[in-house]
């Protein structure tokens, strides 16, 4: 016979997943210790003790999950969770704690009992209910097993939710209608249109992603991740070279998952509606070029690192280099050595601003011939020398 009381403190102290045993609906051992504020809400436990699997899991409100393996044998049912593939915010701990209508959820107590639990995405779970399966039970299944059984009821859930959701927001009139304010809003930075992004974001201040108070952290960075997919694509068509758009979308995908508050993301986002209109606006002119002379400028834009010349744009596009220094003076009434020069002069204001490397280091990784050339050129270029460039910056 099992000594579960044991069971569940080696099974807890190896996973640190939160673990009750329940005969029937009565709770016999949990671990860690906790209070009744805690404990999961019988709303979920019914869902899995009335299903007729012995291996089962739900989803929770706030997109975490509990799991249970029932022990037929003894009458018993184990239960593990809440897990989420995420740190647990503030916001949706307030969330959690409504939920379970906890008094305590606004104590440090109810917060810590969450933010100990180590975070583990769904596959990882869904094994540990094999093992632990396969240890009480000695039976074997397979993920698929355990999700065939689950994927009607998260469907059906789903479907409960937003039919529930539906009705609320009819009733409190508050239906997502924002369809409209985003095309405008992709449209402004498709055409770099700064002063036309203000006026919107004054008229509607909740523009971007926090449309409703409820989202949890987890919701508002998937619609900031999902919005600036589509204003990446937005600055490409407005004529921002490829290169630079996905290379801005991954740093600031890297930046919001560093994220813990939706206030914070929500500023963010102003900064990447901000960031990318400005860039489509400097290189508006180049959405204009036809396919050979915007080939040229994205081959600029992405050897700025390196000592390229006229010769090299030349040959990459197929064209004599005289014939393309002709067409390139017509069409954007700039010398392109001049614009070759320029593009590495942006990118090193760029290094001086956000990075701490030295003015050496810039103008090594520019190909500049020297660091005393650089610097001559930063201040023919800009009216101000590198160093006073970067303290401006930081001020």
């Amino acid at each position: 016979m099992h000594d579960f009381t044991k069971y569940c403190e080696y099974l807890y102290q190896t996973f640190y997943i939160p673990v009750y045993l329940y005969e029937h609906d009565d709770l016999r051992i949990c671990y860690p210790e906790q209070n009744k504020d805690t404990l999961p809400p019988l709303s979920y436990l019914s869902q899995m003790w009335n299903t007729p699997n012995i291996v089962s899991y739900v989803m929770t409100s706030f997109h975490a999950y509990y799991g249970c393996v029932k022990i037929e044998k003894y009458g018993y049912s184990l239960v593990i969770g809440p897990i989420n593939d995420i740190s647990y915010s503030e916001e949706t701990i307030l969330h959690i704690g409504k939920e379970f209508s906890a008094t305590l959820s606004e104590t440090e107590e109810f917060s810590a009992f969450f933010h100990n639990i180590p975070s583990k995405n769904l596959d990882v779970f869904l094994n540990s209910l094999i093992f632990i399966n396969l240890t009480l039970n000695n039976l074997q299944c397979t993920i698929r097993d355990i999700t065939a059984c689950t994927k009607g009821k998260i469907k059906q859930s789903i479907h409960q939710q937003y039919s529930t959701d539906l009705y609320d927001y009819k009733e409190e009139e508050i239906l997502d209608n924002n369809y409209s304010m985003e095309t405008e809003m992709f449209h402004y930075v498709e055409t770099g249109n700064l002063d036309g992004l203000g006026l919107l974001t004054d008229r509607v201040k909740k523009s971007g992603i926090c449309m409703n108070e409820s989202d949890t952290l987890r919701q508002v960075r998937n619609k900031f991740i999902a919005k600036i997919a589509l204003i990446s694509r937005a600055a490409i068509r407005g004529g921002l070279t490829p290169s630079i758009s996905y290379q801005l979308y991954n740093v600031y995908l890297e930046h919001v998952e560093r994220m813990t508050d939706s206030s914070s993301i929500s500023y963010l986002f102003s900064q990447v509606l901000r960031d990318y209109t400005h860039r489509v606006k400097n290189a508006g002119s180049f959405a204009k070029l036809d396919n050979t002379l915007y080939e040229a400028v994205q081959f600029i834009e992405q050897n700025t690192n390196k000592k390229i010349t006229v010769a090299d744009v030349a040959d990459h596009v197929g064209y004599n280099r005289s014939y393309l220094s002709r067409r390139f003076s017509k069409e954007l009434g700039q010398n392109l050595s001049d614009f070759i020069k320029e593009r590495k002069l942006e990118e090193g204001k760029d290094l001086l601003a956000f990075t701490d490397k030295s003015i050496s280091e810039i103008s090594s990784y520019l190909s500049f011939s020297s660091q005393s050339h650089f610097q001559r050129a930063f201040k023919e270029q800009f009216h101000i020398t590198p160093h006073a460039f970067r303290r401006s910056a930081i001020v």
